[in-house]
């Protein structure tokens, strides 16, 4: 298989194997950022086509052997707003996991992108070498993101401890606004007690 790939500024096109999740375009960006630092610093564009000043498309050209392949591009709206790079892909396969057609998938990764995203979103995806919608799903679902077990892990310890946290914040403001209810009483005796003058 012979692909090409084109692109400019920092919307990505992506080559989605039954051995990995790969980029297969550069973000054209002023600082040297991969991509899992530019979700925490992110750097202003440094070439996007436009009619008042020169830019250049990259290009990357590649032959691989012969195997079905996903080819996805996306502006940054659909994947800059995930906490890393592989969480987009776990996002594409979960909802491919639970998708029985085409168009169900495409639904289910446009109503997940529209939870996290702040950003307008466009994502085209291609699938080359597969004999049905069926073969595409087990075949890309087959395995699990690597190295994002453990942060799923303490994704769900931290949601865990937050919501622990909003009950005993929600409990602390009630218990001190019912302290400060006793309290007051004898607090501000003399400011209620007005005109009295006794110590």
């Amino acid at each position: 298989i012979h692909f090409d790939s084109y692109w400019a500024g920092d919307s990505r096109c992506y080559l989605w194997t039954k051995k990995g999740f790969y980029q297969i375009s550069k973000d054209d960006l002023e600082e040297d950022n991969d991509p899992f630092e530019n979700l925490r610093n992110d750097a202003a564009i440094s070439n996007c086509i436009c009619a008042d000043r020169d830019f250049h498309i990259g290009h990357l050209s590649q032959i691989m052997s012969k195997e079905p392949v996903a080819i996805i591009c996306a502006t940054d709206g659909c994947f800059g707003y995930y906490p890393t790079p592989m969480h987009f892909e776990h996002m594409l396969k979960s909802c491919l996991r639970k998708s029985k057609n085409e168009n169900d998938l495409q639904e289910k990764i446009n109503q997940c992108i529209q939870k996290v995203t702040g950003d307008d979103t466009s994502l085209s995806l291609i699938g080359v070498g597969f004999s049905s919608f069926e073969q595409f799903k087990n075949i890309m679902t087959s395995q699990s993101v690597s190295s994002l077990n453990k942060i799923k892990e303490l994704e769900a310890e931290i949601d865990c401890l937050k919501a622990k946290l909003e009950r005993k914040t929600s409990e602390y403001k009630r218990n001190t606004k019912l302290g400060w209810e006793n309290y007051k009483q004898n607090y501000m005796k003399y400011l209620n007690d007005k005109g009295n003058g006794n110590a």
